[in-house]
């Protein structure tokens, strides 16, 4: 188990320490099905995670946003969030900062079987499950951005003794990997499943860099992503 209330604040939080919650948990148990020929193992292990994550970016200020006089620029700047620090009043960039909280659920579990058939024939089996989704807000905190993975692996061997001087083993495998990377899970700010803020039409915003500010995230489903 681990906690916040055991944390020093980081430094980026001015003194205020992220929220972080972590209990990992687990369990195995074995043991004979049928004596001295069937045989079992399983083992399971769990985490479920909050954690508050830093993030200082740099944004337009109050006062640049009030120069600014082209409408589309204007519109696109409800994807930057404004200033919570002080600056000076003429300043065209400021900091924003939140601590976003990532959400992690892990479940992982592993079994084998053994089975004795006589002196010489022997089959083992093994299988593997681990699958672990989290998710947790964009750099400006306009969305929530979730990752899953999820893995299955199995493996069995059939072994034979011919003699004491020659053995055959059998084996075979299967392995399963599948990922979610970066997919848009809901919108925090509307602006980001507006359609207006496109460089194409029927498409959300896209990323923007802006030099002397932080890169802005894409909108809504435009993240780079690989399912």
């Amino acid at each position: 188990i681990r906690n916040d209330k055991l944390d020093a604040a980081n430094y980026f939080e001015q003194g205020v320490r992220s929220p972080f919650r972590r209990n990992q948990f687990g369990g195995d148990i074995g043991g004979p099905i049928r004596r001295n020929k069937t045989f079992f193992f399983a083992d399971y292990e769990g985490i479920r995670q909050a954690e508050g994550i830093a993030q200082v970016d740099t944004v337009p200020s109050l006062f640049a946003r009030s120069q600014v006089t082209n409408p589309d620029v204007a519109n696109f700047l409800a994807i930057f969030p404004k200033p919570n620090q002080n600056c000076a009043a003429t300043a065209l960039a400021c900091k924003y900062s939140f601590s976003g909280n990532q959400i992690v659920n892990e479940n992982y579990v592993t079994t084998r079987l053994d089975q004795t058939f006589s002196s010489k024939d022997t089959l083992y089996g093994v299988f593997t499950y681990d699958r672990t989704p989290y998710d947790a807000p964009d750099a400006f905190n306009n969305q929530l951005i979730g990752n899953l993975t999820d893995r299955q692996i199995a493996a069995m061997q059939e072994a034979h003794v011919f003699s004491p001087t020659l053995i055959n083993a059998l084996r075979g495998g299967y392995s399963h990997e599948k990922v979610n990377d970066s997919t848009s899970v809901s919108a925090i700010n509307p602006a980001t499943k507006s359609l207006g803020l496109g460089t194409f039409p029927g498409e959300t915003a896209a990323q923007v860099q802006v030099a002397g500010l932080t890169g802005s995230p894409a909108g809504f489903n435009g993240q780079p992503h690989y399912v």
